[in-house]
């Protein structure tokens, strides 16, 4: 169970998709009318109790066909906004393929880096740390066309959405930067939370392990025809009070 919920931090604010050659084309929409914000705002709220535990901010840079977003959390109500956590992601917009990414809990200590010869090429290596007590992890990285790498699970889910919305799954390699290895999930439609809303599961492609895994769910809204998140539901990233494997409720609103 542990393991399953580490798998959640390839997927918040959101996490890690790419799926075959044929999903990744844009498809009726263009890359960049995907996300066509400048930022996203959000709200992190502890699943039982429903009071916010965290809020943060995603900026949102499209620029020369690759897209970076900067996410950071602090705790809830904090004015002076120190942060807790932090992540930045570019990716080329048309392959999702990572130019380069980071996360870094400055509470634990974890961290994540994934880079390469410079800020302009590709990730080829990925450095690893559990924790500020643990030493650091040197790994290469090797990108394939079908690998699913953060923060572009929300790109993918725009591109097969008419798949998704036709009960359709979808199977796919997930590379989890903490555990520098991949895994198979999918991604399917569970159910429309209303009329205008849709339930996208993302889960382990094995049954057996569907068992196990905590849900995670998101729930998508279509605004000017585009799928957009307005809700989160699921294990977090953000270890605030060292409940790790914590389920929480995440609540989106955009600004253009």
């Amino acid at each position: 169970m542990r393991l399953i919920c580490k798998f959640s931090h390839a997927v918040l604010v959101i996490s890690l998709i790419v799926l075959t050659d044929s999903v990744l084309a844009a498809g009726s929409f263009s890359a960049v009318m995907e996300l066509p914000y400048k930022g996203i705002n959000f709200v992190v709220k502890d699943a039982v109790s429903k009071q916010p535990i965290s809020e943060g901010r995603e900026e949102i840079l499209s620029e020369n066909g690759f897209m970076t977003k900067k996410t950071t959390y602090w705790l809830a109500g904090d004015a002076q906004k120190k942060l807790i956590q932090e992540e930045t992601c570019s990716f080329e917009l048309n392959s999702l393929r990572p130019r380069y990414y980071k996360f870094q809990n400055f509470r634990t200590g974890e961290f994540v880096s994934l880079s390469g010869a410079s800020v302009d090429s590709f990730a080829e290596k990925l450095d690893y740390r559990d924790s500020s007590t643990k030493p650091e992890l040197t790994v290469a990285f090797k990108w394939q066309p079908d690998t699913v790498f953060g923060k572009t699970l929300h790109h993918l889910i725009v591109r097969a959405w008419d798949k998704l919305i036709k009960d359709q799954h979808q199977s796919f390699p997930l590379y989890v930067p903490m555990k520098r290895d991949q895994y198979m999930f999918r991604v399917v439609r569970k159910s429309d939370a209303q009329k205008s809303i849709s339930i996208i599961s993302l889960e382990p492609d094995n049954w057996a392990f569907r068992q196990l895994a905590p849900a995670m769910l998101f729930y998508y809204e279509e605004r000017n025809k585009i799928p957009t998140l307005v809700r989160y539901e699921g294990p977090t990233t953000v270890d605030i009070d060292n409940k790790p494997d914590r389920k929480v409720l995440i609540e989106f609103g955009y600004e253009s």
